[in-house]
């Protein structure tokens, strides 16, 4: 009696592509599980105060897990802070590139910049997932850090974030070709430090307002921010300048 091989062929290689499938899809589910988990908690304990055992005790996993995906806290760390970094940085620099670089009129050109920089940020925050605000949170912290008390995960993200600062940077300098460079690093530091006070979502505003502002309301917040940093960089760099020729 003839026997179609194929019957038998086929019939077991199916269950054992979709039991393939079904446990990839499980174990991505638990790593994407453990970074959000460990990005929450960090944001709110703190990197020091976030014990391996407070992330798999939270998502319900095994001690072993976080060793098991990320082969330490570390990378685990790292790859927060990548996965964040990493869209940011191209939207910006996408935004960057639209931008007219015009000493000729260097107040559209300056906001045209300051928006490039800030915008990305707000608009993940308000569109993207809970997790934005949980970054934005734990980045604020690492920057009142020194640059050499920080962990190795952080320094390496950061390096990243510097390739696109000095572009920005560039691109200031470019529109105010005769302006100090101490001053358009200082300035351009200074827009960085009120974008992470802002993105962070401290709630100062609806203390010091008695809840009628609210500082996640980053709809409102941007134009009046973007006019305020806009504002000091050209009174930075027109004060200098003049200051220079006298």
């Amino acid at each position: 009696m003839e026997t179609d091989s194929n019957l038998f062929t086929t019939s077991n290689s199916q269950p054992k592509a979709g039991i393939t499938q079904r446990r990839y899809k499980k174990s991505e589910a638990v790593r994407q599980q453990l970074l959000d988990t460990a990005e929450r908690l960090f944001s709110r304990q703190g990197y020091q105060g976030t014990s391996v055992r407070d992330i798999t005790d939270a998502t319900g996993q095994r001690l072993a897990s976080v060793n098991y995906y990320f082969d330490s806290k570390e990378n685990l760390l790292q790859e927060v802070l990548q996965r964040r970094i990493e869209p940011l940085s191209q939207k910006r620099l996408e935004a960057l590139q639209q931008v007219q670089l015009d000493p000729q009129q260097p107040k559209q050109s300056c906001m045209q910049l300051i928006k490039a920089f800030i915008a990305p940020v707000m608009q993940f925050v308000l569109h993207g997932d809970d997790g934005w605000k949980d970054y934005c949170s734990l980045i604020a912290q690492f920057a009142v850090i020194q640059a050499n008390q920080l962990s190795i995960p952080v320094n390496i993200a950061i390096k990243q974030f510097d390739l696109v600062a000095a572009q920005f940077i560039e691109a200031l300098q470019t529109v105010f070709p005769e302006a100090d460079e101490y001053i358009v690093h200082t300035c351009f530091q200074f827009m960085l430090g009120g974008v992470l006070y802002i993105v962070c979502d401290n709630q100062r505003l609806n203390n010091l307002s008695d809840n009628r502002f609210h500082s996640d309301d980053l709809e409102r917040i941007s134009e009046p921010f973007y006019q305020y940093v806009c504002g000091g960089i050209l009174n930075c760099v027109n004060d200098r300048l003049a200051s220079q020729q006298q």
